[in-house]
């Protein structure tokens, strides 16, 4: 069986989760007079500070810099009290006929949709009965399909560059200008994704280790550069255009648009080797 660690953001005491595959972490620790036995987002090489802009980018940034991947195939990322609503279903007709097997399997599957229900609306977990069952079936999908990165499901938006949710075209030209200026190669998937109206959405996946360390370097690349041409060029009051929680958490909505970024530049690299990329929505 692949080795899966499932890392989740928490910023909350109460709803947390533990076992040797779900790895919670704090994060946003100013100013909480509360202690749990897990990893807190500000020890060792860390941003913590940062978290008010980066929200669960903290987490990833601790866990990328100091956690020991060297044993884990699969690094798996959820965050806030939020975990993929997942079971493993070879067909439909198998899983149909296993919910009437037995009074306890009935519970399970029940509780499984409640829980998808749940999440999709008020976004907080329930029955932590549920949480283990999360590791095993998503370790037989993977075994089954043998992807290298697994995804929400794709929505809608004019452009994924929009996708900011910032009116500003000077912001927008900034982090392109800072993609580039870094790796230009992204040119082309910069003018791709700038015409799609699909994106994956929620900064949540599933991906090989080895493409996990290379994404994170470059993302934090870009990330720490865009942070500090906006705080140069005194760009910040044209966020205030916006709801106060995305001038708050800017970056976070950046991410977003880097790691659709990222994946649609992994499509053309692959392609260009003439090999299949193999990649596949995660969320049913």
């Amino acid at each position: 069986m692949k080795n899966i660690k499932i890392f989740s953001a928490h910023h909350k005491a109460p709803i947390v989760y533990k076992d040797d595959c779900i790895i919670p972490i704090f994060v946003w620790k100013n100013g909480k007079n509360v202690w749990l036995d897990i990893i807190w987002d500000d020890t060792w090489d860390n941003i913590s500070e940062k978290n008010s802009n980066y929200a669960e980018l903290t987490a990833q940034y601790r866990v990328w810099k100091n956690y020991d991947l060297s044993d884990v195939d699969y690094v798996w990322f959820c965050h806030y009290r939020r975990y993929f609503s997942f079971w493993y279903r070879p067909s439909i007709l198998l899983w149909i006929k296993t919910i009437f097997k037995n009074f306890k399997t009935l519970y399970e599957r029940l509780c499984f949709i409640l829980f998808y229900i749940l999440w999709i609306w008020y976004m907080v977990p329930i029955n932590q009965k549920v949480f283990p069952k999360i590791s095993q079936n998503v370790q037989k999908y993977i075994e089954k399909s043998r992807y290298d990165i697994y995804l929400s499901r794709p929505t809608f938006w004019r452009s994924t560059f929009h996708h900011l949710h910032l009116k500003s075209d000077e912001l927008r030209n900034v982090l392109r200008k800072v993609i580039l200026d870094n790796f230009p190669e992204y040119d082309k998937a910069i003018k791709n994704i700038d015409k799609k109206r699909q994106y994956h959405p929620w900064n949540m996946y599933i991906m090989k280790k080895e493409i996990f360390n290379d994404y994170c370097n470059w993302l934090f690349t870009i990330l720490f550069s865009f942070e500090s041409e906006v705080d140069n060029k005194k760009l910040v009051p044209l966020l205030k255009e916006e709801p106060l929680f995305i001038t708050e958490r800017y970056m976070w909505y950046v991410w977003e648009i880097l790691l659709n970024l990222y994946l649609e530049q992994q499509k053309i690299m692959w392609k260009t080797m003439s090999t299949k990329f193999s990649m596949t929505q995660f969320m049913n």
